[in-house]
């Protein structure tokens, strides 16, 4: 078993033909919708798709190729709730969803989660991962569908500053995670630094939950004004702004000054730890107010002071791996091995 930390699931308000107007305050139904599109596009803005195959980043080659990889963390643990197993057909509003690929969807995964996992892969030479981008053009009508919708979005916020010739798609919405900081104790005592730095307390404490540890109460609110984006904005830059942290806050901090800017809505939840098991994730009890994970007999949590039952921990779909899949798997291991060695060249040179 293995412990995931706590994250953040964000996602600006658009009208989106990949994203199910039914479900547009679902945080989760609308990550599960666009994970394959995002995973695909970063892909291609990266320079990692080769012969039709969209590689996972492999450290060993990208740092050499152009530095676009991270060495820090900067997504989740494999274990991150998806909630379902039923992949991001339903999100489709014209139909295209009948072009998924038995498994491509199905239990998917945040693709910086594979990150870590690939770079394992290649210092033992072990299987790389990867997808056919084919099976992801199909699922959404198409490449051209895809850039006509995603390439001039402006809500697209993803990647822009990264690659602004060449953004990714699905950028509206994303998970933040902040372990690469280090312990819990670390990343408070630098959230409280910040804080303190950015504004008087009780600026934070009329606009936001107050809590201790701080970061909690930030997230806690139904929903978010220009006025809590004109004190978010400047931490979420300054938390961009730190090498551990650039990747992981780069496209909230994105989004965050597109939203105080234009008057969009932005939507920010905070997701407690847990840990995964097997197929599973069980997420963690935690208060119903601030998510901070807490005891399921305590009445009162000790982070917000909320005088409620806990809610109590229960299982979720884990995430896995895909959209990558091995490369063995898909191609044999002889084919697969050639693949990579042309695919590395290809990239160094």
């Amino acid at each position: 078993m293995a412990r995931t930390p706590p994250f953040l699931r964000w996602a600006l308000s658009h009208a989106c033909p990949f994203r199910d107007p039914a479900r547009e305050s679902d945080l989760e139904q609308i990550g599960r919708q666009l994970l394959v599109l995002r995973a695909c596009g970063d892909a291609f803005a990266e320079n990692r798709v080769f012969e039709a195959i969209a590689f996972a980043r492999d450290h060993a080659v990208d740092h050499r190729a152009d530095g676009l990889t991270n060495d820090h963390a900067d997504g989740h643990a494999d274990g991150h709730v998806d909630g379902h197993a039923d992949g991001h057909a339903d999100g489709h509003a014209d139909g295209h969803a009948d072009g998924h690929a038995d498994g491509l969807v199905d239990g998917l995964v945040d693709e910086h989660a594979v990150d870590r996992h690939s770079a394992r892969l290649a210092e033992t030479a072990g299987p790389r991962l990867g997808f056919r981008v084919a099976e992801v053009f199909a699922a959404y009508g198409g490449r051209e569908r895809i850039e006509s919708h995603c390439a001039g979005c402006s809500v697209n916020v993803g990647r822009a500053a990264l690659a602004p010739a060449n953004p990714t798609w699905g950028g509206c919405c994303g998970l933040v995670e902040w372990s690469a900081w280090g312990e819990a104790d670390s990343w408070n005592t630098l959230i409280d630094r910040l804080l303190a730095e950015l504004a008087p307390r009780d600026a934070w404490r009329q606009m936001f939950l107050p809590t201790q540890p701080a970061w909690p109460g930030l997230w806690a609110a139904e929903s978010f004004s220009a006025a809590h984006w004109e004190l978010l904005e400047p931490l979420l830059a300054r938390l961009a702004a730190l090498p551990p942290l650039e990747a992981a806050f780069r496209d909230l901090a994105a989004a965050a000054a597109f939203a105080r800017r234009t008057q969009t809505e932005l939507r920010v939840q905070l997701y407690p730890g847990g840990e995964v098991q097997g197929r599973r994730w069980l997420v963690d009890a935690h208060c119903s107010r601030c998510a901070s994970t807490r005891t399921a007999d305590s009445r009162v949590c000790p982070v917000c002071g909320w005088d409620a039952q806990a809610v109590p921990a229960r299982r979720r779909g884990a995430y896995g791996g895909r959209p990558y899949w091995p490369l063995d798997r898909m191609l044999g291991p002889g084919p697969s091995a050639a693949l990579v060695a042309r695919y590395r060249h290809w990239r160094l040179h």
